[in-house]
């Protein structure tokens, strides 16, 4: 069950906690696959497991309908990353990706993950690190709507 936090009227809707636990519960336990919310640099050396980046606003401009009305509607773009660095011959790299792939659909219990957002999309990148571990980097871009009162 997701933890009841406080967000500002115009801050994303979905958090990184809120990303982890959604991911702890679709991936069973018995893979053994850690969720760290450290996300490492570029330069740093990483181990298996599942990274998540913090959730930020990389993104704002004016709604269409904000110009037509004389409103003050605005169309927020919120930007999260997510790594998932698996082994040679990983038994779970393909389930792992489906999940996280379904990421944008998924609901606990009876709630959207990604509720309030009107336009959700990822892009995925694979790539092989120095070990030949892969490294599969999803980039997710949420659009919801924020208005300045």
């Amino acid at each position: 069950m997701a933890v009841e936090t406080y967000t500002t009227q115009n801050g994303p809707t979905v958090s990184q906690m809120e990303i982890m636990d959604s991911l702890r519960l679709t991936i069973p336990s018995s893979w053994n696959i850690p969720i760290y919310d450290e996300f490492p640099s570029d330069i740093s050396m990483v181990r298996f497991g599942l990274y998540v980046s913090n959730v930020i606003t990389n993104e704002r401009s004016v709604n269409q309908l904000g110009i037509q009305y004389c409103g003050s509607i605005y169309n927020a773009t919120d930007t999260f990353t997510l790594n998932y660095v698996s082994f040679q011959q990983d038994p779970y790299e393909s389930q792992v990706c489906n999940i996280i792939g379904d990421l944008v659909t998924t609901s606990e219990l009876g709630i959207q993950l990604m509720d309030g957002y009107f336009q959700r999309t990822y892009s995925q990148d694979l790539s092989y690190g120095p070990t030949r571990a892969a490294i599969h980097t999803w980039t997710f871009n949420l659009t919801r709507l924020e208005f300045n009162t």
